[in-house]
């Protein structure tokens, strides 16, 4: 295995071993924990991108992180014009913290979840 030098976002440089396709290619920096992917000479585009490519699991996570967020923003939207009608402020400081709630609990989507 050959080494490499890496430059992580955080300013560190650090000297790692080659990622592997096991691996995902991707290198953690040391020093901020980041999962940094790295495309190895030697191996075409095809291969790597094959190799890192998200699985079936994480493309439905993905989806489902994306619908939330956009579905919890909506809402949050919807209780604002509701609060400045006066006759559907109930409505809306309801709508609002479900809005809130449903944008917290995206963090808790992810592949596997169950």
């Amino acid at each position: 295995m050959a080494s490499i030098n890496v430059n992580c976002a955080c300013g560190n440089q650090f000297v790692t071993e080659e990622p592997t396709a096991d691996s995902g290619f991707t290198v953690e920096c040391p020093t901020c924990g980041a999962r940094i992917r790295i495309k190895p000479p030697g191996i075409s585009h095809k291969q790597f991108k094959a190799a890192t490519a998200p699985s079936a699991e994480e493309r439905i996570a993905n989806r489902i992180r994306k619908y939330e967020t956009i579905s919890g923003i909506l809402w949050l939207i919807i209780g604002a014009v509701q609060l400045v009608l006066v006759w559907t402020a109930a409505a809306g400081v309801w709508n609002i913290i479900n809005a809130i709630m449903r944008l917290r609990s995206v963090k808790s989507i992810y592949a596997g979840n169950v």
